[in-house]
C-alpha cells in the first residue's frame, strides 16, 4: 500500500479522473508505479477547470471573496458550466470577431453578426439565484421517469 498515491490535506485534494499526480498543486504525488498514472503529462481541461475553481479566490470567484466554499457555492461550481477553456479563449474569440459581421463560406458572403452576440457574453457568471433556476430547469427538464410497471407482469420477457 506504500506504493499507491495517497494525499491526506486540509486544504483540498481532488480527481478529475485524471493522474493522480495533481490531485492538490500545492502537494504533487510524484514517482509512483505507471500503474497507477504517470507524472508531469498535460493535464485535461476537466482537471485544469477543477484547479481554477478550487484556486481562484476574491470577488466573483467560484469561493466567494473569503476563498472557502460554502456547501451553496461548491453546489454551484459543481454545477456550472464553467470551463477554464471559456477562460483561456473567450477575450481572444471576442477580439477576432470584433467588427466583422460577414465571413465567406464555399463562397457565398453569411451574416454571423447574430451568432457572435453570445460569444461575448461566453463565460460570463448570472447571478447565483439565476444559476440555480438554470440548474433546477436542466436536472428537472432533463429528466425522464419510465413508465409505471404493474405489479406481476413480466417486463421485457424477465419474471
Amino acid at each position: 500500500m506504500s506504493r499507491t498515491p495517497q494525499l491526506d490535506r486540509a486544504d483540498f485534494v481532488f480527481n478529475a479522473n485524471d493522474t493522480h499526480w495533481l490531485a492538490n498543486l500545492a502537494a504533487p504525488l510524484e514517482g509512483y508505479p505507471k500503474t497507477h498514472g504517470v507524472d508531469r503529462v498535460p493535464q485535461s481541461l476537466r482537471t485544469r477547470t477543477n484547479v481554477w475553481a478550487l484556486t481562484t479566490t476574491g470577488p466573483g470567484s467560484p469561493s466567494g471573496e473569503d476563498g472557502r466554499f460554502t456547501v451553496e457555492e461548491l453546489g454551484d461550481t459543481v454545477l456550472s458550466n464553467q470551463s477554464i477553456a471559456v477562460e483561456l479563449l473567450r477575450d481572444a474569440v471576442v477580439a477576432r470577431c470584433q467588427g466583422v459581421t460577414t465571413v465567406e463560406v464555399d463562397g457565398a458572403t453569411v451574416d454571423i453578426s447574430e451568432a457572435l452576440q453570445p460569444a461575448r457574453g461566453l463565460g460570463r457568471r448570472p447571478k447565483p439565484r439565476q444559476r440555480r433556476r438554470a440548474r433546477l430547469a436542466r436536472i428537472h427538464g432533463g429528466v425522464r421517469r419510465p413508465p409505471p410497471r404493474r405489479q406481476g407482469l413480466p417486463v421485457r420477457g424477465r419474471l
